[in-house]
C-alpha cells in the first residue's frame, strides 16, 4: 500500500515505545496498548497520550515502536482534551496534561530492519517528537517499501 495519500513533507511525526512485557505497577504501556487493540477489535476508537508538548493534530502520524519486530503506523484523526483521558490510564502519573490523540488502524508496519536502515530510532524512552531520519522515514511511507496492515 502507498501511503502517500496520508504522508506528507510537513505531516507531523509523532512515535512511542511498547514495551515486550507488562509492568508489575504503575504506567504501562504494553496493558495501555493492549487495551487500544481491544477497543479496535470491539470497533470503538483507539487513543493515546500526546507527548509532553501537545503538537499533534488531525492528519499527523503516529509510529508505535515495537522494539526488535516492527513500527506500525497510525494516521492521527482527533484530538481531544487532557479531560477526555480514559479512566484506565489514571496509573499515568505525569500525563493527566497531555492531549489524546485519536488514531486509526495502522495503515503500515515498518519491519525493525527496514526501520534501522533508514536511521529510525534504535532507542525510544516516550512518546516523543521523530526528527531524526525523518525525510527518510516519509519517503518509505511514500513508496512501497513496506508491509502494508
Amino acid at each position: 500500500m502507498n501511503a502517500s495519500h496520508l504522508v506528507s513533507e510537513t505531516s507531523g511525526l509523532l512515535i512511542t515505545p511498547i514495551g515486550k512485557t507488562y509492568k508489575s505497577h504503575g504506567g504501562c504501556a504494553r496493558r495501555d496498548w493492549d487495551e487500544q487493540m481491544d477497543r479496535e477489535s470491539d470497533g470503538k476508537q483507539m487513543m493515546w497520550d500526546d507527548s509532553k508538548f501537545n503538537k499533534s493534530k488531525v492528519g499527523d502520524i503516529l509510529f508505535v515502536w515495537h522494539y526488535g519486530k516492527r513500527v506500525t503506523c497510525h494516521e492521527i484523526t482527533g484530538v481531544k482534551i487532557p479531560a477526555e483521558r480514559l479512566s484506565t490510564w489514571s496509573d499515568n502519573v505525569g500525563q493527566g496534561k497531555r492531549n489524546v490523540i485519536e488514531i486509526g488502524s495502522a495503515f503500515a508496519s515498518i519491519p525493525w530492519y527496514l526501520w534501522l536502515l533508514v536511521g529510525g530510532h534504535k532507542r525510544c524512552m516516550g512518546t516523543g517528537s521523530v526528527v531524526s531520519a525523518r525525510n527518510s522515514i516519509i519517503a518509505i511511507l511514500r513508496a512501497d517499501y513496506f508491509d502494508s496492515s
